[in-house]
């Protein structure tokens, strides 16, 4: 009985992989298409990348919110790494 339970829920899991890959085929412009749907792009200088990276590690949305409530989680769970 324990094997016709787990070969019926082998094929359930298989349908339902396959049925999600069905629907997310179509997500994911191909490459002509991505570049041609932004008229004005322009890629981001070094300058605000620069500027991103120093925001996201040292500023105030890091030193108050995301760096002390990762550290909370972390210790609730017991896990500090």
């Amino acid at each position: 009985m324990k094997w016709i339970l787990g070969f019926l829920l082998l094929l359930l899991l298989r349908g339902a992989a396959s049925a999600q890959d069905d629907v997310h085929s179509n997500l994911l412009p191909n490459a002509a298409s991505a570049s041609t749907s932004v008229p004005n792009y322009q890629p981001t200088g070094a300058s605000k990348r620069a500027n991103w990276v120093v925001t996201s590690t040292v500023g105030p949305t890091s030193l108050l919110l995301a760096g002390p409530l990762s550290s909370a989680i972390g210790t609730a769970r017991n896990i500090p790494s």
